[in-house]
C-alpha cells in the first residue's frame, strides 16, 4: 500500500499512556490499521467498502453479542 502524502492517525479511543492504541491510514482505495506501539510490525489492509461495512456493524451493535460472550473467531471460521 503506497501512500506518499498520507499519515497515520491515532484511533479516537486510544490510550494516551501508550496502551491499546491503534492507528488508521486512509489511502485512495484502502484503509490500513496497525498497532501504534509496533509501527514497523504487521498491518491489516481493507478495501474502503469492507472498512465501511465493519464500521456499520460496530455502530449498529451487530458485534456486541460476540464481545459480551467472549467468543473468539477462529481462522477456520
Amino acid at each position: 500500500m503506497s501512500n506518499v502524502d498520507a499519515s497515520w492517525a491515532d484511533g479516537g479511543r486510544s490510550d494516551a499512556g501508550g496502551g491499546q492504541c491503534v492507528e488508521v491510514l486512509f489511502g485512495a482505495d484502502t484503509v490500513a490499521v496497525r498497532d501504534s506501539g509496533n509501527p514497523d510490525g504487521p498491518m491489516l489492509a481493507f478495501s474502503r467498502d469492507s472498512w465501511q461495512s465493519f464500521l456499520d456493524a460496530v455502530k449498529s451493535g451487530d458485534l456486541d453479542l460476540i464481545a459480551q460472550r467472549g467468543d473468539r473467531v477462529s481462522a477456520d471460521a
